[in-house]
């Protein structure tokens, strides 16, 4: 778990929290491609899933996954598929 959250992890909690879109590196990211998507995310969110669960999980729709589930199990976006974002090979920089 990163002590702080990246500043993308951070702008993706807001814009879930205010009900937008956010910016498209966070789309890719975090495989927003549908409203479905966009709302398992703000249910985890609401569910108490804070920007350094949404760092934790970045790129890798298994972690995604198992964030909604764990944070918004009862949601009814609950079964968006982000199956396919595949882990991400860490960046020169990037926090293991």
């Amino acid at each position: 778990m990163t002590a702080t959250p990246r500043p993308l992890a951070t702008h993706l909690w807001k814009c879930l929290a205010l009900d937008i879109w956010p910016r498209p590196a966070a789309i890719v990211d975090w495989g927003i491609g549908s409203s479905d998507h966009l709302g398992a995310l703000q249910a985890a969110i609401k569910g108490g899933a804070s920007a350094t669960d949404l760092d934790d999980a970045i790129g890798d729709g298994k972690k995604i996954m198992a964030m909604v589930t764990r944070y918004a199990p009862n949601s009814p976006y609950r079964d968006a598929d982000f199956s396919s974002l595949a882990p991400c090979s860490p960046q020169p920089g990037a926090r293991a």
